[in-house]
Protein backbone atom coordinates (compact mmCIF):
# COMPACT_ATOMS: atom_id res chain seq x y z
CA UNK A 1 0.00 0.00 0.00
CA UNK A 2 1.23 3.76 -1.02
CA UNK A 3 2.62 5.34 2.67
CA UNK A 4 2.12 9.08 3.08
CA UNK A 5 2.60 11.41 5.90
CA UNK A 6 0.68 13.19 7.75
CA UNK A 7 1.19 16.08 10.21
CA UNK A 8 -1.08 15.34 13.20
CA UNK A 9 -1.85 18.24 15.23
CA UNK A 10 -2.30 16.49 18.89
CA UNK A 11 -5.06 17.87 20.87
CA UNK A 12 -6.68 19.77 18.21
CA UNK A 13 -8.15 17.22 16.26
CA UNK A 14 -6.74 13.56 16.56
CA UNK A 15 -5.73 13.04 20.35
CA UNK A 16 -6.91 13.43 24.06
CA UNK A 17 -4.68 14.84 26.42
CA UNK A 18 -4.84 13.75 30.18
CA UNK A 19 -3.27 16.61 32.32
CA UNK A 20 -1.81 16.59 35.18
CA UNK A 21 -4.82 17.87 37.03
CA UNK A 22 -7.46 16.42 35.22
CA UNK A 23 -10.87 15.19 37.37
CA UNK A 24 -14.47 15.60 36.85
CA UNK A 25 -17.70 14.16 37.86
CA UNK A 26 -20.31 13.61 34.85
CA UNK A 27 -23.85 12.17 34.40
CA UNK A 28 -25.75 11.49 31.18
CA UNK A 29 -28.67 10.24 30.02
CA UNK A 30 -32.47 11.69 29.23
CA UNK A 31 -35.61 12.78 30.61
CA UNK A 32 -37.89 10.40 29.39
CA UNK A 33 -36.03 6.95 31.20
CA UNK A 34 -33.61 5.13 32.51
CA UNK A 35 -30.03 4.98 30.87
CA UNK A 36 -28.08 2.20 32.93
CA UNK A 37 -24.33 1.48 32.52
CA UNK A 38 -22.68 -2.26 32.52
CA UNK A 39 -19.43 -0.86 31.69
CA UNK A 40 -16.99 1.24 30.85
CA UNK A 41 -13.91 1.16 28.88
CA UNK A 42 -10.96 3.72 28.26
CA UNK A 43 -10.68 3.63 24.20
CA UNK A 44 -7.56 4.31 21.84
CA UNK A 45 -7.90 8.22 21.32
CA UNK A 46 -7.95 8.83 24.83
CA UNK A 47 -11.87 8.96 25.53
CA UNK A 48 -13.88 6.41 26.94
CA UNK A 49 -17.11 4.21 26.16
CA UNK A 50 -19.37 2.58 27.56
CA UNK A 51 -22.25 -0.21 27.37
CA UNK A 52 -25.64 -1.51 29.30
CA UNK A 53 -29.46 -0.53 28.63
CA UNK A 54 -31.25 2.14 28.03
CA UNK A 55 -35.39 2.99 28.01
CA UNK A 56 -35.23 6.58 26.60
CA UNK A 57 -34.12 5.14 22.75
CA UNK A 58 -34.43 2.05 20.52
CA UNK A 59 -37.51 -0.35 19.28
CA UNK A 60 -38.27 -2.33 22.58
CA UNK A 61 -39.10 -1.51 26.01
CA UNK A 62 -35.04 -1.83 26.56
CA UNK A 63 -32.26 -1.98 24.59
CA UNK A 64 -28.70 -2.49 24.09
CA UNK A 65 -26.47 0.73 23.97
CA UNK A 66 -23.12 2.00 23.06
CA UNK A 67 -22.11 5.55 24.03
CA UNK A 68 -18.87 7.55 23.36
CA UNK A 69 -17.20 10.32 25.27
CA UNK A 70 -14.15 12.49 24.79
CA UNK A 71 -11.51 12.38 27.20
CA UNK A 72 -13.45 14.56 29.62
CA UNK A 73 -16.58 12.67 29.49
CA UNK A 74 -18.38 14.62 27.11
CA UNK A 75 -20.50 12.70 25.30
CA UNK A 76 -19.76 12.26 20.92
CA UNK A 77 -22.14 10.06 20.21
CA UNK A 78 -25.09 7.05 20.93
CA UNK A 79 -26.45 4.20 19.58
CA UNK A 80 -29.24 1.57 20.24
CA UNK A 81 -28.64 -2.37 19.42
CA UNK A 82 -31.69 -4.93 19.54
CA UNK A 83 -35.00 -5.25 18.09
CA UNK A 84 -38.52 -4.92 19.74
CA UNK A 85 -38.30 -6.99 23.13
CA UNK A 86 -35.50 -6.54 25.96
CA UNK A 87 -32.08 -6.34 24.49
CA UNK A 88 -29.02 -5.82 26.90
CA UNK A 89 -25.16 -4.65 26.99
CA UNK A 90 -23.36 -6.43 30.19
CA UNK A 91 -19.80 -6.16 28.66
CA UNK A 92 -17.81 -4.37 25.49
CA UNK A 93 -14.24 -4.04 24.08
CA UNK A 94 -12.35 -2.19 21.85
CA UNK A 95 -11.69 -4.00 18.79
CA UNK A 96 -7.98 -3.81 17.08
CA UNK A 97 -9.34 -3.04 13.95
CA UNK A 98 -10.89 0.15 15.84
CA UNK A 99 -14.51 -1.08 16.10
CA UNK A 100 -16.49 -2.24 19.20
CA UNK A 101 -17.78 -5.39 20.22
CA UNK A 102 -20.91 -5.84 22.18
CA UNK A 103 -21.89 -8.74 24.45
CA UNK A 104 -24.80 -9.39 26.53
CA UNK A 105 -28.48 -11.22 26.29
CA UNK A 106 -31.60 -10.57 24.42
CA UNK A 107 -35.42 -11.82 25.14
CA UNK A 108 -36.26 -11.51 21.81
CA UNK A 109 -37.40 -13.99 19.50
CA UNK A 110 -34.90 -16.24 21.46
CA UNK A 111 -34.42 -20.26 21.17
CA UNK A 112 -35.46 -20.36 24.95
CA UNK A 113 -35.77 -18.00 27.95
CA UNK A 114 -33.01 -15.66 26.87
CA UNK A 115 -29.95 -15.55 24.78
CA UNK A 116 -26.90 -14.60 24.50
CA UNK A 117 -26.27 -11.37 22.36
CA UNK A 118 -22.94 -10.46 20.75
CA UNK A 119 -23.10 -7.02 18.52
CA UNK A 120 -19.91 -5.95 15.78
CA UNK A 121 -19.71 -2.48 15.41
CA UNK A 122 -17.31 -0.29 13.35
CA UNK A 123 -15.40 3.14 15.01
CA UNK A 124 -18.65 5.02 14.71
CA UNK A 125 -20.93 2.99 16.67
CA UNK A 126 -22.23 1.15 12.98
CA UNK A 127 -23.59 -2.44 13.33
CA UNK A 128 -21.60 -4.87 10.85
CA UNK A 129 -23.12 -7.58 12.35
CA UNK A 130 -25.02 -9.24 15.07
CA UNK A 131 -25.41 -13.04 16.21
CA UNK A 132 -27.32 -14.58 19.39
CA UNK A 133 -26.49 -17.60 20.77
CA UNK A 134 -28.76 -20.00 23.01
CA UNK A 135 -30.84 -23.02 23.58
CA UNK A 136 -34.22 -24.10 25.29
CA UNK A 137 -33.26 -22.19 28.49
CA UNK A 138 -31.36 -19.30 29.72
CA UNK A 139 -28.10 -17.94 28.21
CA UNK A 140 -26.23 -14.42 28.43
CA UNK A 141 -22.58 -13.31 28.11
CA UNK A 142 -21.03 -11.60 30.93
CA UNK A 143 -17.95 -10.36 29.37
CA UNK A 144 -15.55 -10.73 26.22
CA UNK A 145 -11.90 -10.21 25.08
CA UNK A 146 -10.38 -10.32 21.83
CA UNK A 147 -7.96 -13.09 21.16
CA UNK A 148 -4.30 -12.60 19.11
CA UNK A 149 -5.77 -14.41 15.94
CA UNK A 150 -9.44 -11.83 15.90
CA UNK A 151 -11.23 -14.61 17.23
CA UNK A 152 -13.02 -13.88 20.56
CA UNK A 153 -13.68 -15.41 24.03
CA UNK A 154 -16.70 -15.22 26.13
CA UNK A 155 -17.34 -15.74 29.70
CA UNK A 156 -21.08 -16.98 29.79
CA UNK A 157 -23.65 -18.72 31.80
CA UNK A 158 -25.93 -21.60 30.56
CA UNK A 159 -28.77 -23.44 31.59
CA UNK A 160 -29.75 -25.32 28.87
CA UNK A 161 -26.49 -27.36 28.85
CA UNK A 162 -25.43 -27.14 32.82
CA UNK A 163 -24.69 -30.01 35.00
CA UNK A 164 -27.39 -28.79 37.53
CA UNK A 165 -29.46 -25.58 37.83
CA UNK A 166 -26.80 -23.23 35.90
CA UNK A 167 -23.20 -23.40 35.19
CA UNK A 168 -20.43 -20.91 34.13
CA UNK A 169 -19.62 -21.38 30.37
CA UNK A 170 -16.72 -20.15 27.82
CA UNK A 171 -17.21 -20.21 24.22
CA UNK A 172 -15.21 -19.32 21.65
CA UNK A 173 -16.70 -17.22 18.32
CA UNK A 174 -14.45 -16.65 14.97
CA UNK A 175 -13.80 -13.04 13.46
CA UNK A 176 -17.42 -12.96 12.19
CA UNK A 177 -19.31 -14.18 15.04
CA UNK A 178 -19.26 -17.91 13.71
CA UNK A 179 -19.43 -20.75 16.68
CA UNK A 180 -16.63 -22.86 16.99
CA UNK A 181 -16.91 -24.39 20.41
CA UNK A 182 -18.64 -24.03 24.10
CA UNK A 183 -17.60 -25.66 27.28
CA UNK A 184 -19.79 -25.56 30.73
CA UNK A 185 -18.80 -25.85 34.24
CA UNK A 186 -20.53 -26.96 37.42
CA UNK A 187 -22.00 -28.96 39.62
CA UNK A 188 -25.46 -30.14 40.79
CA UNK A 189 -26.65 -26.95 42.46
CA UNK A 190 -25.41 -22.91 40.72
CA UNK A 191 -22.23 -21.60 39.63
CA UNK A 192 -21.50 -18.71 37.80
CA UNK A 193 -18.47 -15.69 36.84
CA UNK A 194 -18.98 -12.62 36.09
CA UNK A 195 -15.64 -11.06 35.03
CA UNK A 196 -13.05 -12.50 33.19
CA UNK A 197 -8.91 -11.01 33.30
CA UNK A 198 -6.37 -11.84 31.47
CA UNK A 199 -2.94 -12.59 33.75
CA UNK A 200 0.30 -12.20 33.19
CA UNK A 201 1.04 -15.32 31.52
CA UNK A 202 -1.84 -14.98 28.66
CA UNK A 203 -4.21 -16.75 30.36
CA UNK A 204 -7.65 -16.14 31.89
CA UNK A 205 -8.58 -15.43 35.40
CA UNK A 206 -12.73 -15.72 36.09
CA UNK A 207 -14.73 -14.12 39.17
CA UNK A 208 -17.86 -15.75 40.89
CA UNK A 209 -19.49 -17.92 43.12
CA UNK A 210 -20.66 -21.62 44.10
CA UNK A 211 -23.37 -23.57 45.48
CA UNK A 212 -22.25 -26.90 44.74
CA UNK A 213 -19.27 -26.49 46.10
CA UNK A 214 -19.21 -24.26 49.51
CA UNK A 215 -18.60 -24.53 52.68
CA UNK A 216 -21.58 -23.01 53.73
CA UNK A 217 -23.94 -21.47 51.48
CA UNK A 218 -22.82 -19.82 48.35
CA UNK A 219 -18.47 -19.65 48.34
CA UNK A 220 -16.30 -16.88 46.26
CA UNK A 221 -14.85 -19.20 43.01
CA UNK A 222 -11.78 -18.11 41.02
CA UNK A 223 -10.89 -20.37 38.14
CA UNK A 224 -8.43 -19.97 35.75
CA UNK A 225 -8.04 -21.53 32.39
CA UNK A 226 -6.47 -21.09 29.12
CA UNK A 227 -7.57 -19.77 25.79
CA UNK A 228 -9.22 -23.38 24.92
CA UNK A 229 -11.13 -23.63 28.05
CA UNK A 230 -8.69 -25.84 29.74
CA UNK A 231 -9.04 -25.63 33.39
CA UNK A 232 -5.67 -24.18 35.22
CA UNK A 233 -6.76 -24.53 38.52
CA UNK A 234 -10.21 -23.66 40.22
CA UNK A 235 -10.39 -22.39 44.17
CA UNK A 236 -13.36 -21.89 46.35
CA UNK A 237 -12.96 -19.15 49.37
CA UNK A 238 -15.90 -19.25 51.81
CA UNK A 239 -17.38 -19.70 55.36
CA UNK A 240 -20.49 -20.63 57.03
CA UNK A 241 -22.53 -17.94 55.12
CA UNK A 242 -22.58 -16.15 51.82
CA UNK A 243 -19.87 -15.19 50.28
CA UNK A 244 -19.53 -13.75 46.80
CA UNK A 245 -16.77 -12.82 44.63
CA UNK A 246 -17.71 -9.91 41.94
CA UNK A 247 -13.95 -8.88 41.05
CA UNK A 248 -10.96 -10.59 40.42
CA UNK A 249 -7.49 -9.23 39.02
CA UNK A 250 -3.69 -9.83 39.42
CA UNK A 251 -1.03 -8.15 39.90
CA UNK A 252 2.56 -6.94 38.64
CA UNK A 253 3.77 -9.71 41.40
CA UNK A 254 1.13 -12.79 39.86
CA UNK A 255 -0.72 -12.08 43.45
CA UNK A 256 -4.12 -12.58 42.95
CA UNK A 257 -6.70 -10.61 44.42
CA UNK A 258 -10.62 -11.08 44.33
CA UNK A 259 -13.52 -8.93 45.89
CA UNK A 260 -16.32 -9.25 46.44
CA UNK A 261 -19.30 -9.63 49.78
CA UNK A 262 -19.39 -11.81 52.74
CA UNK A 263 -21.77 -12.72 55.67
CA UNK A 264 -19.83 -14.94 57.29
CA UNK A 265 -18.06 -13.20 59.85
CA UNK A 266 -20.47 -10.97 61.04
CA UNK A 267 -24.29 -10.52 60.63
CA UNK A 268 -24.40 -7.63 57.77
CA UNK A 269 -23.30 -8.40 54.45
CA UNK A 270 -19.48 -6.39 54.01
CA UNK A 271 -16.62 -6.51 52.27
CA UNK A 272 -14.41 -9.06 51.52
CA UNK A 273 -11.10 -8.47 50.15
CA UNK A 274 -8.91 -11.70 49.45
CA UNK A 275 -5.11 -12.11 48.29
CA UNK A 276 -3.73 -15.27 46.88
CA UNK A 277 -0.29 -15.79 45.85
CA UNK A 278 0.62 -17.03 42.25
CA UNK A 279 0.34 -20.68 43.38
CA UNK A 280 -3.40 -19.81 44.69
CA UNK A 281 -2.40 -19.71 48.67
CA UNK A 282 -3.95 -17.34 51.12
CA UNK A 283 -1.56 -14.20 51.43
CA UNK A 284 -4.47 -12.23 53.45
CA UNK A 285 -8.00 -12.00 54.02
CA UNK A 286 -9.62 -8.85 54.99
CA UNK A 287 -13.13 -7.29 55.10
CA UNK A 288 -14.72 -3.91 56.36
CA UNK A 289 -17.77 -2.18 56.67
CA UNK A 290 -20.31 -0.29 58.70
CA UNK A 291 -24.07 -1.15 59.90
CA UNK A 292 -25.24 -1.21 56.46
CA UNK A 293 -24.27 -3.70 53.13
CA UNK A 294 -21.16 -3.24 51.38
CA UNK A 295 -19.73 -5.10 48.35
CA UNK A 296 -16.40 -4.79 46.58
CA UNK A 297 -16.89 -4.78 42.45
CA UNK A 298 -13.60 -3.44 41.29
CA UNK A 299 -9.75 -3.97 41.72
CA UNK A 300 -7.12 -1.88 40.04
CA UNK A 301 -3.52 -3.06 40.62
CA UNK A 302 -0.57 -0.61 40.56
CA UNK A 303 2.98 -1.11 40.68
CA UNK A 304 4.04 1.38 43.42
CA UNK A 305 0.26 2.73 44.71
CA UNK A 306 -1.01 -0.34 46.31
CA UNK A 307 -4.49 -1.68 44.94
CA UNK A 308 -7.19 0.47 44.19
CA UNK A 309 -10.71 -1.10 45.18
CA UNK A 310 -14.39 0.17 44.58
CA UNK A 311 -17.60 -0.80 44.85
CA UNK A 312 -21.17 0.45 46.64
CA UNK A 313 -21.87 0.65 50.11
CA UNK A 314 -24.90 1.48 52.31
CA UNK A 315 -22.82 2.46 55.40
CA UNK A 316 -20.76 5.11 53.85
CA UNK A 317 -23.28 7.76 52.03
CA UNK A 318 -25.65 10.50 51.71
CA UNK A 319 -28.41 8.88 50.44
CA UNK A 320 -29.13 5.25 49.82
CA UNK A 321 -26.32 3.82 48.47
CA UNK A 322 -22.68 5.42 47.29
CA UNK A 323 -20.19 4.37 45.31
CA UNK A 324 -16.72 4.30 47.11
CA UNK A 325 -13.20 4.23 45.72
CA UNK A 326 -10.35 3.12 48.45
CA UNK A 327 -6.62 2.21 48.73
CA UNK A 328 -5.56 -0.57 50.04
CA UNK A 329 -1.61 -1.44 50.69
CA UNK A 330 -0.24 -4.66 49.29
CA UNK A 331 0.04 -5.78 53.31
CA UNK A 332 -3.74 -5.48 53.72
CA UNK A 333 -4.24 -2.51 55.32
CA UNK A 334 -6.92 0.11 54.36
CA UNK A 335 -5.23 3.66 53.83
CA UNK A 336 -8.66 5.41 52.90
CA UNK A 337 -11.93 5.73 51.41
CA UNK A 338 -14.00 8.07 49.58
CA UNK A 339 -17.34 7.92 49.02
CA UNK A 340 -19.09 9.70 45.78
CA UNK A 341 -23.01 10.33 45.30
CA UNK A 342 -26.01 12.85 46.22
CA UNK A 343 -29.45 11.96 48.15
CA UNK A 344 -30.56 9.52 46.26
CA UNK A 345 -29.43 5.92 44.93
CA UNK A 346 -25.60 5.51 43.03
CA UNK A 347 -24.35 1.92 42.19
CA UNK A 348 -21.20 0.48 40.56
CA UNK A 349 -21.20 -2.42 38.19
CA UNK A 350 -18.44 -5.22 37.93
CA UNK A 351 -16.26 -4.42 35.08
CA UNK A 352 -16.67 -0.90 35.45
CA UNK A 353 -13.43 0.91 36.58
CA UNK A 354 -10.17 1.17 35.18
CA UNK A 355 -6.69 3.47 34.97
CA UNK A 356 -5.31 6.06 32.62
CA UNK A 357 -2.30 8.02 33.30
CA UNK A 358 -2.63 7.82 37.21
CA UNK A 359 -6.28 8.80 37.24
CA UNK A 360 -9.14 6.75 38.52
CA UNK A 361 -12.24 6.32 35.76
CA UNK A 362 -14.98 4.50 37.26
CA UNK A 363 -18.33 4.16 35.00
CA UNK A 364 -21.73 3.99 37.63
CA UNK A 365 -25.68 4.80 37.83
CA UNK A 366 -27.13 7.43 39.78
CA UNK A 367 -30.70 8.67 40.63
CA UNK A 368 -29.61 11.74 42.54
CA UNK A 369 -28.57 13.43 39.47
CA UNK A 370 -30.53 12.07 37.08
CA UNK A 371 -32.11 13.71 34.28
CA UNK A 372 -35.17 11.79 33.86
CA UNK A 373 -38.40 13.81 35.15
CA UNK A 374 -39.13 10.50 37.02
CA UNK A 375 -35.49 11.11 39.31
CA UNK A 376 -36.83 8.69 41.69
CA UNK A 377 -37.35 5.52 39.75
CA UNK A 378 -35.10 6.20 36.48
CA UNK A 379 -31.21 5.67 36.30
CA UNK A 380 -28.69 7.71 34.61
CA UNK A 381 -25.07 6.97 34.00
CA UNK A 382 -22.93 8.22 36.67
CA UNK A 383 -19.16 9.36 35.21
CA UNK A 384 -16.33 9.61 38.34
CA UNK A 385 -12.82 10.47 37.58
CA UNK A 386 -10.34 10.82 40.39
CA UNK A 387 -6.76 11.38 41.18
CA UNK A 388 -4.55 8.34 42.93
CA UNK A 389 -6.26 10.44 46.38
CA UNK A 390 -9.72 10.31 45.06
CA UNK A 391 -10.55 13.77 44.35
CA UNK A 392 -13.11 14.19 41.75
CA UNK A 393 -13.43 17.60 42.77
CA UNK A 394 -17.47 17.50 44.29
CA UNK A 395 -20.07 15.32 45.97
CA UNK A 396 -17.55 13.33 48.19
CA UNK A 397 -17.43 12.53 51.39
CA UNK A 398 -13.61 10.80 53.57
CA UNK A 399 -14.41 8.16 55.89
CA UNK A 400 -12.34 6.14 58.04
CA UNK A 401 -13.16 2.17 58.96
CA UNK A 402 -10.62 0.31 59.93
CA UNK A 403 -10.21 -3.25 58.16
CA UNK A 404 -10.39 -6.55 59.95
CA UNK A 405 -8.58 -10.08 59.42
CA UNK A 406 -11.77 -12.83 57.93
CA UNK A 407 -11.20 -16.38 58.43
CA UNK A 408 -13.03 -17.88 55.44
CA UNK A 409 -11.49 -20.94 54.09
CA UNK A 410 -9.71 -21.84 50.89
CA UNK A 411 -10.06 -25.12 48.96
CA UNK A 412 -9.04 -26.55 45.42
CA UNK A 413 -11.52 -28.10 43.31
CA UNK A 414 -10.00 -28.39 39.99
CA UNK A 415 -10.26 -32.05 39.87
CA UNK A 416 -13.82 -31.92 40.81
CA UNK A 417 -15.70 -29.41 38.95
CA UNK A 418 -17.53 -30.40 35.78
CA UNK A 419 -16.73 -29.58 32.62
CA UNK A 420 -18.67 -30.50 29.76
CA UNK A 421 -19.17 -29.55 25.97
CA UNK A 422 -22.11 -27.22 24.55
CA UNK A 423 -23.29 -26.62 21.23
CA UNK A 424 -25.76 -23.31 21.17
CA UNK A 425 -27.78 -22.57 18.34
CA UNK A 426 -26.94 -19.16 16.06
CA UNK A 427 -29.54 -16.29 14.91
CA UNK A 428 -29.54 -13.08 13.89
CA UNK A 429 -31.49 -10.08 15.48
CA UNK A 430 -32.78 -6.12 14.87
CA UNK A 431 -30.43 -3.35 13.73
CA UNK A 432 -28.82 0.06 15.11
CA UNK A 433 -30.24 2.91 15.54
CA UNK A 434 -28.98 6.67 16.42
CA UNK A 435 -29.45 7.53 20.50
CA UNK A 436 -29.51 10.79 21.95
CA UNK A 437 -27.92 10.77 25.14
CA UNK A 438 -26.70 13.68 26.67
CA UNK A 439 -23.75 14.39 29.35
CA UNK A 440 -24.39 17.24 31.64
CA UNK A 441 -21.06 18.13 33.92
CA UNK A 442 -21.40 18.47 37.96
CA UNK A 443 -17.65 19.65 38.21
CA UNK A 444 -14.85 19.65 36.35
CA UNK A 445 -11.08 20.60 37.37
CA UNK A 446 -8.05 20.96 34.61
CA UNK A 447 -7.59 22.43 30.95
CA UNK A 448 -10.92 22.00 29.05
CA UNK A 449 -10.46 20.42 25.32
CA UNK A 450 -10.35 23.89 23.63
CA UNK A 451 -7.94 25.22 25.68
CA UNK A 452 -5.46 22.52 24.94
CA UNK A 453 -1.94 23.01 24.25
CA UNK A 454 -0.42 22.05 20.47
CA UNK A 455 1.90 20.01 19.61
CA UNK A 456 2.85 18.75 16.31
CA UNK A 457 4.32 15.29 15.61
CA UNK A 458 5.02 13.62 12.46
CA UNK A 459 4.20 9.90 11.71
CA UNK A 460 4.27 7.72 8.94
CA UNK A 461 1.08 6.32 9.37
CA UNK A 462 0.16 3.93 8.00
CA UNK A 463 3.51 1.78 8.25
CA UNK A 464 5.02 -1.37 7.77
CA UNK A 465 8.36 -2.20 8.86
CA UNK A 466 9.24 1.03 10.80
CA UNK A 467 7.81 3.86 12.13
CA UNK A 468 9.11 7.22 12.23
CA UNK A 469 8.73 9.87 14.78
CA UNK A 470 9.60 12.93 14.40
CA UNK A 471 8.57 16.13 16.74
CA UNK A 472 7.81 20.08 15.96
CA UNK A 473 11.01 21.98 16.13
CA UNK A 474 9.05 24.04 18.43
CA UNK A 475 8.88 21.18 21.00
CA UNK A 476 11.72 22.22 23.90
CA UNK A 477 10.74 19.79 26.46
CA UNK A 478 11.73 16.41 27.78
CA UNK A 479 9.69 13.82 27.25
CA UNK A 480 8.84 10.33 27.43
CA UNK A 481 7.62 8.42 24.06
CA UNK A 482 5.23 5.23 24.96
CA UNK A 483 3.77 3.28 22.35
CA UNK A 484 1.20 -0.08 22.98
CA UNK A 485 -0.81 -2.07 21.43
CA UNK A 486 -4.48 -2.48 21.45
CA UNK A 487 -4.71 -4.22 24.20
CA UNK A 488 -2.44 -1.81 26.13
CA UNK A 489 1.14 -3.31 26.22
CA UNK A 490 4.06 -1.26 26.18
CA UNK A 491 5.92 -2.60 23.04
CA UNK A 492 8.23 0.61 22.81
CA UNK A 493 9.31 3.31 25.39
CA UNK A 494 11.92 5.86 24.85
CA UNK A 495 12.66 9.15 27.02
CA UNK A 496 14.98 12.05 24.75
CA UNK A 497 15.00 16.08 25.17
CA UNK A 498 14.85 18.51 22.63
CA UNK A 499 18.25 17.65 21.14
CA UNK A 500 17.26 14.64 20.03
CA UNK A 501 13.56 14.71 18.40
CA UNK A 502 13.33 12.46 15.47
CA UNK A 503 14.13 8.52 15.32
CA UNK A 504 13.17 5.13 13.86
CA UNK A 505 11.51 2.37 15.10
CA UNK A 506 11.74 -0.72 13.64
CA UNK A 507 8.74 -2.58 13.79
CA UNK A 508 9.09 -6.09 11.12
CA UNK A 509 8.23 -8.10 14.62
CA UNK A 510 5.18 -6.43 15.50
CA UNK A 511 1.60 -7.79 14.38
CA UNK A 512 -0.49 -5.71 11.83
CA UNK A 513 -3.23 -3.76 13.53
CA UNK A 514 -3.69 -0.89 15.95
CA UNK A 515 -0.82 0.89 18.17
CA UNK A 516 -1.61 3.55 20.56
CA UNK A 517 1.54 6.32 20.60
CA UNK A 518 1.43 8.43 23.83
CA UNK A 519 3.91 11.58 24.12
CA UNK A 520 4.06 12.33 27.75
CA UNK A 521 5.53 15.69 29.27
CA UNK A 522 5.39 17.08 32.70
CA UNK A 523 2.17 18.77 31.87
CA UNK A 524 0.44 16.66 29.39
CA UNK A 525 -0.22 13.04 27.75
CA UNK A 526 -1.07 13.28 24.19
CA UNK A 527 -2.03 9.83 22.25
CA UNK A 528 -3.11 9.05 18.62
CA UNK A 529 -4.06 5.43 17.04
CA UNK A 530 -1.23 4.37 13.78
CA UNK A 531 -2.14 1.57 11.87
CA UNK A 532 0.78 -1.42 11.02
CA UNK A 533 -0.15 -2.91 7.53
Amino acid sequence: MKKFWIVFILGLFFCSCTFAQHIFQKHYGTQIGSDYVRKIIPTSDGGYASTGYTTSFGKGDKDMYLAKFSFEGNMMWSMTYGAEGHDEGISLIENSDGGYLIVGYTWTNTFGENDIYVVKTNANGQMMWNKTFGGSLKELAWDVVELSNQKYLLLCQTQSYSHGLMDICLMKITSTGGFEWAKSYGGVQNEWCYNMRKTNDGKYLLAGATFTYGSGKHDMLLMKVDENGIIDFCTIVGGASEDYAYCANQDGLGNYLIGGKTSSPANNQENIFVKLDNNANLVWQKYFGGNGEEVIMNILTTVENGYFVNGWTYSYSAGERDVFLSNFSTDGKLNWLKAYGGGEDEVVPTKSSFIVNEKIVIGANTKSFSSSTFRATEWDGYLIKADYSGNSGCYESDYFPSESNANLSISDITTTIGAMSASFKTSILGDDLEAGLESYSLCFTGVSENEKTENRIVLNNPFTNFLKIQLDESFDNSATIIIRDILGKEVFVKNYSSSINSFHIQTETWENGVYIVELHTDQLVNSIKVLKQ
